[in-house]
Protein backbone atom coordinates (compact mmCIF):
# COMPACT_ATOMS: atom_id res chain seq x y z
CA UNK A 1 0.00 0.00 0.00
CA UNK A 2 1.14 3.56 -0.69
CA UNK A 3 0.59 6.68 1.33
CA UNK A 4 -2.17 8.97 -0.02
CA UNK A 5 -0.52 12.22 0.92
CA UNK A 6 2.60 13.26 2.70
CA UNK A 7 2.82 12.42 6.38
CA UNK A 8 6.37 12.04 7.69
CA UNK A 9 5.16 10.10 10.75
CA UNK A 10 4.29 7.12 8.53
CA UNK A 11 6.25 5.17 5.88
CA UNK A 12 5.48 5.93 2.24
CA UNK A 13 4.83 2.25 1.53
CA UNK A 14 3.63 -0.49 3.86
CA UNK A 15 2.67 -4.14 3.95
CA UNK A 16 -0.40 -5.13 5.99
CA UNK A 17 -1.78 -8.14 7.82
CA UNK A 18 -5.04 -8.84 9.66
CA UNK A 19 -5.53 -11.28 12.52
CA UNK A 20 -6.56 -14.75 11.30
CA UNK A 21 -5.24 -14.14 7.75
CA UNK A 22 -2.39 -16.36 6.53
CA UNK A 23 0.90 -15.15 8.03
CA UNK A 24 3.19 -13.51 5.45
CA UNK A 25 6.95 -14.09 5.46
CA UNK A 26 7.75 -10.45 6.33
CA UNK A 27 5.88 -10.96 9.62
CA UNK A 28 7.07 -14.47 10.46
CA UNK A 29 10.68 -13.29 9.97
CA UNK A 30 10.32 -11.06 13.07
CA UNK A 31 7.58 -12.75 15.12
CA UNK A 32 7.78 -15.71 17.45
CA UNK A 33 6.44 -18.80 15.67
CA UNK A 34 4.66 -21.35 17.88
CA UNK A 35 4.29 -23.98 15.20
CA UNK A 36 3.22 -24.96 11.72
CA UNK A 37 -0.11 -26.55 10.84
CA UNK A 38 -0.45 -29.64 8.63
CA UNK A 39 -1.31 -27.41 5.66
CA UNK A 40 1.96 -25.50 6.13
CA UNK A 41 0.42 -22.35 7.60
CA UNK A 42 2.33 -20.63 10.38
CA UNK A 43 1.05 -20.26 13.95
CA UNK A 44 2.35 -17.09 15.63
CA UNK A 45 2.75 -16.51 19.36
CA UNK A 46 -0.23 -14.16 19.77
CA UNK A 47 -1.80 -13.08 23.05
CA UNK A 48 -5.39 -11.91 22.83
CA UNK A 49 -6.66 -9.32 25.31
CA UNK A 50 -10.09 -9.56 26.90
CA UNK A 51 -13.15 -7.75 25.51
CA UNK A 52 -11.79 -7.15 21.99
CA UNK A 53 -9.02 -4.93 23.36
CA UNK A 54 -6.49 -6.03 20.84
CA UNK A 55 -3.70 -8.53 20.67
CA UNK A 56 0.05 -8.75 21.06
CA UNK A 57 2.41 -10.54 18.71
CA UNK A 58 5.55 -11.68 20.45
CA UNK A 59 8.99 -11.01 18.97
CA UNK A 60 11.18 -13.94 17.96
CA UNK A 61 13.99 -14.84 20.30
CA UNK A 62 13.34 -12.77 23.41
CA UNK A 63 9.65 -13.06 24.41
CA UNK A 64 9.15 -9.28 24.12
CA UNK A 65 6.19 -7.66 22.36
CA UNK A 66 6.76 -7.04 18.65
CA UNK A 67 3.47 -5.23 18.03
CA UNK A 68 0.43 -4.44 20.16
CA UNK A 69 -2.97 -3.43 18.77
CA UNK A 70 -5.92 -1.70 20.42
CA UNK A 71 -8.59 -3.92 18.84
CA UNK A 72 -8.66 -7.37 17.27
CA UNK A 73 -9.87 -5.71 14.05
CA UNK A 74 -6.77 -3.44 13.85
CA UNK A 75 -4.35 -4.02 11.00
CA UNK A 76 -0.67 -4.77 11.53
CA UNK A 77 1.48 -2.58 9.29
CA UNK A 78 5.16 -2.88 8.37
CA UNK A 79 7.22 -0.25 6.60
CA UNK A 80 10.69 1.29 6.84
CA UNK A 81 11.73 -1.56 9.14
CA UNK A 82 9.12 -0.87 11.82
CA UNK A 83 5.79 -2.32 12.91
CA UNK A 84 2.72 -0.34 13.91
CA UNK A 85 -1.04 -0.83 13.91
CA UNK A 86 -3.89 1.15 12.38
CA UNK A 87 -7.62 0.73 12.53
CA UNK A 88 -9.53 0.36 9.24
CA UNK A 89 -10.49 4.03 9.05
CA UNK A 90 -6.92 5.22 9.70
CA UNK A 91 -5.59 2.84 7.06
CA UNK A 92 -8.14 4.06 4.49
CA UNK A 93 -7.32 7.72 5.21
CA UNK A 94 -3.55 7.25 5.09
CA UNK A 95 -3.02 4.56 2.42
CA UNK A 96 -4.37 3.11 -0.80
CA UNK A 97 -3.74 -0.15 -2.68
CA UNK A 98 -1.44 0.24 -5.64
Amino acid sequence: MKQRGRNDKYPEEIKTWKLYDPVPEWLSDYASVKGIKEDGSIILDIRLADNDRGFEIMRAGDNQILIKTHSTSDIVCFGNGRFFSLNKKQLTLLYYDE
